[in-house]
């Protein structure tokens, strides 16, 4: 990837996260939207720990998703959000113990 411009740098990410760690969600997505990039990538004691779709405010994914990342303090993985190039934001589930790394390596484009 370090040879690879920005855009293709993000679409090789999506291509390894989605479906398993996350995925993107249009920029003026909804929790349900978010909910759904989520689904196929949860294990059943995560599933367990996401608030129901009521109990979420409307607001922007990435601050739904920090929200959600609330409810999963208890699990093995957080929620980030990431900007992106285009029209959507990055969700995804980062290992708790490689977060602080994880965070730290994305910088600027956490949403």
């Amino acid at each position: 990837m370090r040879k690879a411009g920005d855009e293709e740098c993000e679409a090789i990410l999506l291509a390894q996260v989605e479906g398993r760690h996350g995925g993107p969600v249009d920029w003026r997505g909804t929790a349900e939207d978010i909910y759904q990039t989520l689904d196929p990538c949860l294990t059943s004691s995560e599933r367990a720990l996401m608030p129901a779709l009521s109990e979420l405010q409307a607001q922007p994914p990435a601050q739904i998703a920090a929200a959600v990342d609330a409810y999963l303090l208890p699990g093995p993985r957080a929620l980030r959000a990431l900007e992106s190039f285009g029209d959507f934001v990055i969700v995804l589930l980062v290992p708790r113990h490689k977060l602080e790394a994880f965070d730290r390596s994305v910088g600027s484009w956490l949403a």
